[in-house]
């Protein structure tokens, strides 16, 4: 698994109060009531194994859909009932059209710390970029912001 998607994993299990564990070649996202752990298994494919109350299941899914699923796990009332958005991964770009936003009005925005827009909810955490689509159309992001 390469170095920033690692880190970018890392960031965001910390944002929502997960600890993280490099055991060989596992990354283990661990809160008080579940264990998530993510392994490379092909490029571009990761294997992510939950275990919640003595279960586990169990998938592999692209790269690309990592942050979309551990939302949804950190945000999950039922044990594996997950529905992935059915849109792209959303990156700066979308968000600025979607909001009708400037990326200049994004960089003042950082002051904020986090808001609601009329759909995306976006939060700065450390200098990373938190989207997350509140109708549930496009795939949450984590992006670095330099």
């Amino acid at each position: 698994m390469e170095k920033n998607l690692k880190n970018r994993i890392n960031k965001f299990a910390e944002r929502f109060n997960y600890n993280v564990v490099y055991q060989k070649e596992d990354l283990v996202l661990t809160n008080y009531k579940q264990v998530i752990r993510i392994r490379e298994e092909k490029k571009s494919k990761n294997l992510l194994s939950i275990e919640m109350n003595e279960n586990e299941k169990t998938i592999v899914i692209p790269e690309e859909f990592i942050f979309e699923i551990l939302y949804k796990f950190f945000h999950r009332t039922s044990e594996f009932d997950i529905e992935l958005n059915p849109g792209k991964v959303l990156n700066i770009q979308d968000f600025c059209e979607i909001e009708y936003l400037s990326k200049d009005w994004l960089e003042k925005a950082r002051e904020k710390k986090s808001s609601g827009g009329n759909r995306i909810l976006f939060e700065f955490y450390n200098d990373y970029l938190i989207l997350v689509d509140d109708l549930n159309y496009f795939k949450t992001n984590i992006l670095i912001m330099d």
